[in-house]
């Protein structure tokens, strides 16, 4: 008889949802498979809240370990430096007590003003770093001497979050602290800046740098990877991992041990041009909940939910006959 495969599903941000702007009719008619799942999942205690951190733990690495993602991005003469990191730019607003990372507009505009920006840092900071370009508003930074600090977690973990944490722990690296600090009045006087705010336009008054460190070899015996994030992908390659998009899914049949990461709905939550939260629920459903539930059913895989939340959840084939169980869905998890 043939084992089922375990594949893990990462979701972050799937309990997180505000159901004030979800349609009901949705959530409790048009999401069968996802409500069956969470009906019948048998419920395990996590103690892993941060996507970093569950995902160094489906990698099997350290659970509380932040990822050195930079590093599937440098080069052979970076090997061995660990002097590289990945860099967004954000609004860093300050109250009282604390400080908050605000995201940018995913717009053409934006996408110019940042470039100029992190152009002309790239220019006036030559001698300290080199600054690339990935993709719109992702930047690879390279220290030339300093070294970075690797406690940043992954921008989407960060956004809309306090972040005094991450600056005072920066500080116990005075090289990179001041570095930080030159950039971002830097960015407070340039003509851009000035512009948007006359304009109405937060300031783009800081960077977001996260991803620090060595390469780490994944321990995990996933044998293939589902997923779209950019920084997830090139990692899965710089690991000689296979990895697919997770639109695949509807027509694979997840024969290996499998890591399934999307990101859509924290992605969504995150951003201020999101798209709407019911349709993105719809479009899981028909991609990844239907299509990993016939597989569940037939008995070719065991499922781990990921999400965030104080438990996780386990399904595999036998999951079918607790019926027990309470008629608990999507809308339960969330009130």
């Amino acid at each position: 008889m043939r084992v089922a495969s375990r594949v893990d599903l990462v979701l972050p941000g799937l309990f997180n949802l505000p159901s004030a702007e979800i349609d009901p009719d949705i959530v409790s008619r048009q999401l069968p498979s996802l409500n069956h799942l969470l009906r019948f999942g048998h419920q395990q205690s996590n103690n892993l809240f941060e996507m970093d951190s569950i995902l160094a733990d489906c990698l099997g690495l350290d659970g509380f370990q932040i990822l050195p993602f930079a590093s599937a991005f440098a080069g052979e003469k970076d090997a061995g430096q660990g002097n590289h990191l990945l860099c967004r730019a954000v609004h860093l607003k300050p109250d009282m007590r604390n400080a908050f990372v605000i995201p940018l507009h995913e717009t053409a505009e934006e996408f110019d003003h940042i470039d100029i920006l992190i152009n002309d840092l790239g220019d006036l900071f030559k001698p300290d770093c080199d600054l690339t370009k990935i993709d719109d508003g992702l930047w690879f930074m390279r220290l030339r001497e300093c070294q970075p600090p690797s406690h940043y977690p992954h921008y989407l973990s960060i956004v809309g979050r306090k972040v005094d944490q991450y600056i005072e722990q920066s500080r116990t690296a005075l090289p990179w602290y001041q570095l930080m600090n030159e950039m971002q009045m830097f960015l407070h006087s340039h003509e851009v800046n000035q512009k948007r705010l006359l304009n109405g336009l937060l300031p783009i008054n800081s960077l977001w740098c996260w991803g620090a460190g060595e390469f780490i070899q994944p321990q995990s015996t996933q044998k293939h990877w589902y997923c779209d994030e950019l920084t997830l992908k090139a990692y899965a390659e710089k690991s000689n991992i296979e990895q697919s998009p997770v639109s695949v899914l509807a027509h694979t049949d997840l024969n290996d041990d499998s890591l399934i990461v999307d990101l859509r709905l924290l992605d969504a939550l995150k951003s201020p041009d999101a798209e709407d939260l019911s349709e993105i629920l719809l479009r899981l459903e028909s991609e990844l909940f239907k299509p990993l539930l016939n597989r569940i059913k037939s008995g070719q895989v065991h499922l781990r939910l990921r999400a965030g939340h104080e438990n996780d959840l386990s399904i595999s084939s036998a999951s079918r006959f607790r019926f027990w169980k309470k008629n608990t869905g999507l809308i339960d998890w969330l009130s």
